[in-house]
């Protein structure tokens, strides 16, 4: 039995809508949804070669580690720079990796399931393949010498005048704090930067010394409303 002629005139107009409004949104998304706007520039695979050949000129030595990698968006960032600057100026800050609104994550550790008492690893790399960060986590039992504050300072001030991607002359020393283990002390080091794209957020510097050992530096975005530097993330996982 056949449709009436007026059924398959509603359908088709149905399929047509649906078509356009497909074609609508192909359009329009990647130019009002900020998630678009950090689309990474290398696969996973391209972006852990980068970590590999950092933790080599480390001395990290990460064959007996097991890994995983994300790709992670800074969903407090963008959510502040939409509110500040509208979507386009979000969009366009995150297309030329000004800011670091999203990136690869690779996270290594020794056991499963995870034990933060193990000694573990973490980078980050920008979607156009800068190194943001990275992160050498020891017990807090493992030994290390132990550096004064001034010294911490001037280790992390000649550490990031030659980071790559990072104008570190523009960055002021915000806050520093130590902490005693048992067998050493470490440092937590805070550099900020203001500028008009971030409003009355900043770009964060954050620095960690282990002992002797610079075994952390941190780029994040810190939205116009935070408190201290603690920020949340959306995260999605690429293969």
């Amino acid at each position: 039995m056949s449709l009436p002629q007026s059924a398959m005139s509603r359908r088709l107009a149905l399929f047509i809508f649906a078509l356009l409004g497909l074609a609508l949104g192909v359009y329009f998304m990647p130019r009002v949804n900020p998630f678009f706007a950090s689309r990474p520039e290398l696969n996973r695979n391209e972006a852990r070669t980068i970590v590999d050949q950092y933790a080599q000129q480390r001395g990290y030595d990460l064959r007996e580690f097991f890994s995983d990698g994300i790709y992670i968006y800074d969903g407090f960032g963008l959510e502040y720079l939409m509110e500040k600057s509208g979507v386009g100026p979000a969009i366009a800050l995150g297309r030329a990796d000004r800011l670091p609104l999203s990136y690869w994550q690779f996270d290594f550790y020794r056991n499963v399931p995870r034990d933060n008492q193990q000694e573990t690893f973490q980078a980050r790399i920008s979607p156009t393949g800068k190194l943001l960060g990275f992160r050498h986590t020891l017990p807090d039992s493992a030994r290390g010498d132990t550096l004064s504050a001034a010294a911490a300072l001037q280790l992390a001030q000649q550490t990031l005048q030659n980071w790559p991607g990072v104008r570190f002359a523009d960055f002021k020393l915000e806050q520093s704090s130590s902490a005693k283990k048992s067998r050493r002390t470490d440092h937590r080091l805070i550099f900020t930067r203001t500028g008009d794209e971030v409003g009355e957020g900043a770009e964060v510097l954050e620095v960690s010394i282990a002992g002797t050992e610079l075994n952390a530096i941190n780029l994040t975005t810190r939205d116009g409303n935070a408190v201290g530097i603690a920020q949340s993330r959306f995260s999605l996982a690429w293969v």
